[in-house]
């Protein structure tokens, strides 16, 4: 390895790092690491395929596939100025698949090094965030009886360019707890598992005073199905225990419970009018419906959507959301073949997941496949860089054979 194929290797090494710790990093610095991934693209694909697996090019066809067919859509964007804002600010999507792609095909690297390297990276930033956080507001005089209440808001708007959005701030927390597992798996000291375990813990409550309903509830799924897949039948009275506890937080935590109040009394009054985030919900899920409709087939175009849907709030006399659904914004935006191609991306991850029995794959897909369906997770800055990175990630280290690898390429 020449010297020059050294500081390449080292810039994408480097540019995983200031991925798996972004949360670290103030707002305008987190997507830095596609910066380096676009250089390490550029470097690698100009070199000669070494390891020739049909199924790379495929995962990268279909996992570029949003991306295009958003691009095609502002040819039709009446707004061409929003259109290529966020076309830009998708721009990951095709980063992403291109740069695994072009590194998985000439590189023969220890995908073991690369997990524990992510895993373990990712799991300590979060933990450090949250940590500091915690000490912040102790210091500012924040843990007051009304802590709880105010968490999520002071998290979205306090604390500058290291602010995040409560949704944002779950999603990297629930990833940081499916990462626990094998890193506390393969912990080789009862010091290491023990300090996972108390890290863990840490993060649930997190999960609790970010108080989204949809992350709780997700929360409480994945780790069910973790238990009933991998822990000895012998824990099961432990992790009822757990259960319990988790659930009667929830209920004893008067911010907490009343947003679980609000979610049941819609379900139970649907036909009534109502108030609250739920029925609010229900309400622009109408709207996209009736939007949707009229352009049906092709959409309106990545840059006239907002306008689209702020004209049917009107009319409905109503505040201006997006769609909380990431395949019914695909499909405002780009119509059949935008959100086919978002669902034939989560199909082919899934597929691949469960043919190599990858479960810590499986949880993270099925984490972003229900935010999707409750969020625009591809409208923002945190929610893109997550998603096209860690789906990516996954698939492609699904498909490379592991036993061709060279420890010697990661060092």
């Amino acid at each position: 390895m020449n010297a020059l194929d050294k500081i390449i290797l080292n810039t994408w090494v480097f540019g995983l790092f200031l991925f798996s710790i972004s949360i670290l990093l103030p707002l305008n610095f987190r997507n830095i690491p596609f910066i380096f991934f676009v250089i390490t693209s550029v470097f690698y694909l100009k070199k000669p395929r070494r390891i020739n697996n049909p199924t790379q090019l495929k995962i990268l066809i279909v996992n570029s596939l949003y991306f295009v067919v958003m691009a095609i859509s502002t040819m039709y964007s009446d707004n061409l100025s929003e259109a290529f804002t966020n076309l830009l600010s998708i721009s990951p999507l095709i980063i992403a698949p291109v740069m695994f792609y072009s590194v998985y095909s000439r590189l023969a690297i220890n995908l073991n090094v690369i997990s524990r390297y992510i895993y373990t990276s990712f799991f300590l930033s979060n933990v450090l965030f949250f940590l500091f956080l915690i000490i912040h507001n102790y210091y500012r005089g924040y843990i007051t009886e009304t802590y709880f209440l105010h968490f999520p808001e002071r998290i979205n708007i306090d604390f500058g360019k290291y602010s995040i959005h409560p949704l944002y701030a779950s999603i990297s927390v629930i990833i940081s707890l499916i990462f626990s597992i094998p890193i506390h798996e393969k912990a080789k000291t009862k010091s290491t598992k023990l300090f996972v375990l108390l890290s863990a813990i840490f993060l649930i409550v997190i999960i609790l005073l970010l108080a989204r309903k949809s992350a709780i509830l997700i929360t409480g799924l994945l780790f069910t199905v973790y238990f009933f897949k991998r822990v000895n039948i012998k824990h099961l009275p432990y992790f009822f225990i757990t259960l319990l506890i988790f659930s009667l937080l929830v209920y004893i935590i008067d911010p907490l419970w009343l947003r679980f109040s609000e979610l049941i009394n819609t379900i139970k009054h649907l036909n009534e009018s109502s108030t609250g985030s739920t029925y609010t919900r229900i309400n622009i899920f109408n709207c996209s419906f009736d939007a949707i409709k009229s352009a049906t087939f092709f959409g309106y175009g990545i840059g006239d959507v907002k306008e689209v849907l702020t004209i049917c709030f009107l009319e409905n006399n109503s505040t201006y959301y997006n769609t909380h659904n990431q395949f019914l914004g695909a499909w405002l935006s780009a119509g059949f073949f935008g959100a086919t191609s978002l669902i034939v991306m989560f199909f082919q991850s899934f597929r691949l997941a469960f043919r190599h029995r990858n479960l810590i794959h499986i949880l993270i897909l099925f984490l972003f496949l229900s935010m999707a369906l409750i969020e625009n997770i591809l409208e923002r800055q945190d929610g893109i860089l997550l998603f096209t990175f860690f789906i990516n990630f996954f698939v492609f280290i699904d498909t490379t054979n592991s036993s061709k690898s060279v420890i010697n390429d990661i060092r």
